[in-house]
């Protein structure tokens, strides 16, 4: 940034005639004031030297500059309103404050200064990120955004229709994580970017946010120590401070007559009253062709040595701890047995439980998210063997033939998103678990001697799959009863056909012209033949 320019400190109320090269280092969602219906939307913007300042803009100047001083971009500011913070209206420490207005002087300016906004962050890392999960400290993190879902419209448990959309970020690890932006975010930070711009300008363009803590989908950090662990018989106090606990312990179902699935939106997992394979518009997420599916759950009680409570599992954790899948739940019509699936455990897990507070009631109710069998992340540690999870994030596109390459690959599970394509030919030794069920998945099945060990289970809800282990056979692509020349399916031939055909109905046209022609000449000579007659007749009539 050059010297010519004024730089924040020096501006105070009553300077005149200044300018100040800024960058536009945080923006935050516009808001209602505490007071007053007043709608205000704050900006921090930071100079060369790193100091900063809020800027506030107020009603319908929000609308009017939702387009200018963008997140990261560099500006030119002169003329704005210097005044005292108003605390009501203030976002940060900080004496001074700008107001944003008509009559304010924004310029654009090409500068990437992208390296003086990393150098006054602190960011917080990938891996530590759960440990703000249960707080509302405001934290940054820095990452390169590979993918933008579509927008959709999701409803809040208090009835409320909020805009979301997600942001798949990776770190200089390749590790990734889920941000979903919300209401204004969506409008400001996302507007404008598809998927492949962002893929265009993975190496030269980096897009940085800061954000308050996130849904967290793609990756968490599982405890090993018994200290990292919450006791049951400690939840009930911590759960007005904790939100999400890790548990140590077994479970096992108490109550064998319940329903171990549901109908639920494809798109959503919300529940539905059609049938399965039905297309409907989902009330829920305002998807218009959302798909009716079935999905696991079951109703279960944790223990540990301090005590006991009863959570629900929902979806994957389901079908983890029965042992089975939600198709084979909804075709089953007698009371569960151990011998149909899992009732019980007989070594701990750990469990990562979600407290839900019940309006009306001082109790709560807990929702398992995540089983880990404690062996696998000693194993994955011991022989660097990790596992690739990508389970319900809405991932579209076709499975990497990448992932071909990954020798020590133990465990694969793509199950409920939007895949579509054929399936690569996987056949590492190393592979033990594989799913990619609830896709849009077609073509054959390899006959790759690993998956066709795996159960129909990991492939069922793709309805365009075939060959074993589908009872679906593939139909062949050329009908042996048709004969090896046949003109059938022969572009070539059909393009003759038709040129013959236009030639033939051109040699018609001009046959018929040629006899219309013939017979319009022979008609005008009858005509005189018969006219000469009747002529001649007269004559001999007259003479005698």
């Amino acid at each position: 940034m050059g010297d010519k320019f004024q730089l924040i400190h020096d501006v105070s109320p009553g300077t005149t005639g200044w300018t100040v090269k800024v960058v536009v280092a945080e923006k935050f969602s516009p808001t209602v004031a505490q007071r007053s219906p007043t709608k205000y939307q704050n900006l921090t913007l930071m100079d060369s030297e790193g100091s900063t300042v809020q800027a506030t803009l107020y009603g319908q100047n929000i609308t009017a500059f939702q387009d200018e001083l963008l997140l990261g971009k560099t500006y030119l500011i002169s003329n704005a309103l210097v005044k005292e913070t108003n605390a009501e209206y203030k976002a940060k420490s900080g004496e001074i404050q700008w107001t944003i207005s008509g009559r304010t002087r924004i310029r654009r300016v090409e500068e990437n200064n992208s390296n003086l906004l990393i150098s006054t962050y602190s960011f917080t890392d990938f891996e530590d990120l759960p440990k703000y999960m249960d707080s509302n400290v405001d934290i940054s993190v820095i990452g390169m955004i590979i993918d933008i879902k579509p927008q959709r419209i999701i409803q809040t448990r208090f009835g409320k229709e909020c805009q979301v959309q997600d942001l798949v970020l990776v770190n200089k690890r390749f590790d990734t994580v889920l941000l979903t932006m919300w209401e204004t975010f969506v409008d400001n930070e996302c507007k404008g970017h598809t998927n492949s711009e962002i893929i265009d300008n993975m190496i030269s363009e980096k897009h940085y946010l800061t954000s308050t803590p996130s849904k967290l989908s793609s990756k968490l950090s599982v405890p090993t120590a018994e200290k990292d662990f919450t006791e049951i018989k400690n939840i009930q106090g911590l759960k007005t401070v904790k939100q999400f606990f890790w548990i140590k312990g077994k479970a096992s179902v108490k109550v064998l007559n319940q329903t171990y699935w549901y109908m639920s939106c494809n798109n959503c997992n919300k529940i539905s009253s059609e049938n399965y394979g039905d297309i409907y518009p989902c009330v829920f997420c305002k998807c218009t062709d959302a798909k009716a599916i079935p999905r696991a759950k079951v109703y279960m009680q944790l223990t540990d040595p301090t005590g006991f409570i009863n959570a629900t599992a929902i979806g994957n954790p389901a079908e983890y701890f029965l042992q089975s899948n939600a198709e084979i739940l909804m075709n089953q019509t007698l009371i569960p047995t151990a011998a149909s699936m899992r009732l019980s455990m007989d070594e701990d897990e750990i469990f990562y439980v979600k407290a839900i507070t019940q309006e009306l009631s001082p109790d709560c109710k807990f929702e398992i998210l995540f089983i880990v069998n404690p062996s696998q992340i000693a194993g994955a540690k011991n022989k660097g063997k990790a596992p690739v999870e990508h389970i319900g994030n809405r991932f579209d596109g076709e499975i990497p033939s990448s992932l071909l390459e990954l020798n020590f690959l133990e465990s694969l599970q793509l199950q409920e998103n939007n895949l579509a394509g054929s399936i690569p030919g996987f056949n590492q030794s190393s592979l033990r678990e594989f799913k990619v069920s609830y896709n849009n998945l077609s073509d054959k099945i390899p006959d790759t001697g690993i998956l066709q060990s795996i159960g129909l289970s990991s492939f069922v809800g793709n309805q365009d799959l075939c060959g074993a282990p589908t009872p679906t056979a593939c139909s062949s692509l050329n009908d042996s009863s048709d004969p090896p020349n046949s003109n059938k399916k022969n572009p070539f031939f059909s393009s003759t056909l038709v040129v013959v055909d236009v030639i033939v109905l051109v040699v018609l046209l001009i046959f018929f012209i040629i006899y219309y022609k013939k017979y319009k000449n022979l008609k005008k000579q009858m005509k005189r033949r018969n006219s000469v007659q009747v002529d001649e007749e007269k004559l001999y009539t007259y003479l005698t």
